[in-house]
C-alpha cells in the first residue's frame, strides 16, 4: 500500500471538501411586521402592525415559504382599511447583501392581490417595499419592516463533494474495519 507523503495536505484537501457549503437561512415562524403606504389621492400614509407566520412549503425556486399574516391599522385617513388579513407566499434566494425575498399577498375580495420584495439582513430584521396591484386598494404602495421572534435560523449544508468524499471515506473505513475482523 502507498503512503502519502505529506498526510496535512491530503487532511487540509478533505477538510475544505467536507466545510460547510454557505449556509442556507430559514424565515420559518413568527414575524412581527410593519407597513406604511399612502392611498392614491392621499397624503397622510396609513400605518399598520402585526404578524405574519411562515411555514415551509414545496419550493417552485431557491426556497419556499407562505403562511399567514394580520395587520391592524394604527394610524392613517379615514379610507384606510381597519385590518389587512392574508396570505404570503414568500420566495428566498441568497444574495451578498443577505436573504433577498418577493412574492405575493392574496388579501381575497377584501383587499386585493399584492407584490412585495424586500431584503432580510443582519440577524431578525428585513424591509422592503409593496404594491398592492388589483381589488379595491389597487395603487395602494409604500414600505414594510420586520423582525423575525428567534432570529434567523442558520442551516448547515455540505457541497456534493464534502458528501461523494465523507461516503468513500466511511466504505474504506467499513472495509478495514471487515479486513482486520476476518484475519
Amino acid at each position: 500500500m502507498r503512503r502519502i507523503s505529506h498526510p496535512w495536505s491530503f487532511i487540509l484537501v478533505l477538510a475544505a471538501l467536507l466545510a460547510p457549503a454557505v449556509a442556507q437561512a430559514s424565515i420559518l415562524g413568527d414575524w412581527t411586521l410593519e407597513m406604511s403606504g399612502t392611498l392614491e389621492g392621499e397624503e397622510v400614509p396609513c400605518v399598520f402592525r402585526g404578524t405574519a407566520s411562515l411555514a415551509a412549503v414545496v419550493p417552485q425556486g431557491d426556497f419556499a415559504y407562505s403562511g399567514p399574516g394580520h395587520l391592524d391599522l394604527i394610524s392613517g385617513p379615514q379610507g384606510c382599511a381597519p385590518s389587512l388579513d392574508g396570505i404570503l407566499s414568500v420566495n428566498v434566494k441568497p444574495s451578498a447583501g443577505g436573504l433577498e425575498v418577493s412574492g405575493q399577498i392574496d388579501g381575497g375580495e377584501a383587499l386585493g392581490l399584492g407584490d412585495f420584495t424586500g431584503l432580510v439582513v443582519g440577524d431578525p430584521m428585513a424591509s422592503g417595499t409593496f404594491s398592492v396591484t388589483s381589488g379595491p386598494f389597487a395603487g395602494f404602495a409604500g414600505a414594510w419592516n420586520g423582525s423575525l421572534a428567534g432570529g434567523v435560523l442558520a442551516i448547515p449544508t455540505l457541497r456534493t463533494a464534502g458528501l461523494v468524499v465523507l461516503a468513500a471515506l466511511l466504505a474504506a473505513v467499513s472495509l478495514l474495519v471487515l479486513r482486520r475482523r476476518a484475519a
